[in-house]
């Protein structure tokens, strides 16, 4: 039973009034549902089985009803053992079992008479499990003061006015704060990610047009191996292309501010090192079949590595962000 220290006189009275009126509503709940089961079981009983049984089943019914009232009854007078004797007699009340066996002794070959017989033991336990959760309605608020009575001891109504008021204003000074800081958090989180989101845009699809602006550029410098700078280009688009394309993933999710973007960034660079290592040899074998120059080999590595190493930074930097982190881990808070 829950101590109610800190109610006051007038709201602990108004407590177990309304905890008796709930109370004794209960109790009368009770007993018209025990009186239509009892009808209903007395039925069921009379059309299956042999008159002397059904006079045995009638007798230890009535002597159930009996001793429920007394359990009833003491409630009602919020008697200090009412509680007590009422679960007393949901225990008695299991009795029953004895009837549930003997019930299954008697042969019926009539499939309707075999349905009411199961009915009735569902109903039985049905009873007996809706009696035993009444029972703890009376250990549970408001019905639980009808079995209190107010110390003087206890806090008086002003103090406990002035705790729950000072209680109050500081939860609500703290609600506060944190609003005002996720605020913060999440207002500076979604300005980093619209600088990441342009930064890619900036890295992707910008470095698409100047790598293949340079190959033009190294054409023009190299004109004894405009062959060899052909397929440097030529490599540097393709890769930049595919680069685009998969990096377009964490740009749009970054966008969204959707908390899968920092996952993506590791699922991207994972797709990047297996391309690389997939076309790694395949240069080697073309530069060494078609007998190119190494200076073509230098220029790829020198534009993939200026591109790899801004994305690197870039997503670095993303990845570290700990304004990202706080954002997307209050959002799942939030579900």
């Amino acid at each position: 039973m829950r101590k109610q220290v800190f109610l006051s006189k007038e709201a602990f009275l108004r407590s177990k009034r309304l905890g008796k009126r709930n109370m004794r509503l209960l109790l009368v709940l009770h007993i018209l549902f025990l009186m239509t089961y009892m009808a209903s079981g007395l039925y069921a009983m009379n059309k299956l089985f042999q008159e002397d049984f059904v006079l045995r089943y009638c007798f230890m019914a009535v002597i159930e009803l009996i001793l429920w009232l007394l359990a009833d009854i003491m409630v009602w007078i919020a008697s200090s053992k009412g509680r007590l004797v009422y679960f007393a007699v949901n225990i008695i009340s299991l009795y029953g079992c004895y009837y549930l066996w003997q019930i299954f002794q008697f042969p019926l070959e009539n499939l309707l008479d075999q349905s009411i017989r199961l009915l009735f033991v569902l109903a039985y336990f049905g009873k007996t499990l809706l009696l035993f959760c009444c029972g703890l309605q009376f250990y549970q608020e408001p019905i639980c003061y009808v079995w209190q009575r107010y110390e003087r001891k206890r806090v008086d109504a002003e103090k406990e006015d002035q705790l729950m008021i000072d209680k109050l204003l500081k939860a609500n000074e703290e609600a506060h704060q944190k609003r005002r800081s996720n605020y913060r958090i999440a207002k500076r989180a979604m300005k980093n990610m619209r600088i990441y989101t342009m930064l890619l845009v900036a890295v992707i699809y910008g470095g698409l047009l100047l790598f293949y602006l340079g190959g033009f550029v190294c054409k023009m410098i190299f004109q004894n191996d405009v062959l060899a700078m052909d397929y440097a280009q030529r490599f540097v688009l393709l890769t930049s292309l595919f680069s685009a394309l998969i990096w377009s993933l964490p740009t749009i999710l970054l966008f969204l501010n959707h908390a899968f973007a920092r996952l993506s960034v590791v699922v991207v660079w994972g797709l990047q090192a297996f391309y690389y290592m997939k076309e790694a040899t395949s240069v080697v074998q073309v530069i060494q079949h078609e007998h190119y120059s190494w200076l073509c080999l230098l220029v790829i590595v020198l534009f993939e590595s200026v591109r790899i190493g801004c994305l690197w930074r870039l997503t670095h930097t993303l990845w570290k962000d700990p304004f990202l982190k706080a954002y997307w881990k209050l959002k799942k808070a939030e579900g």
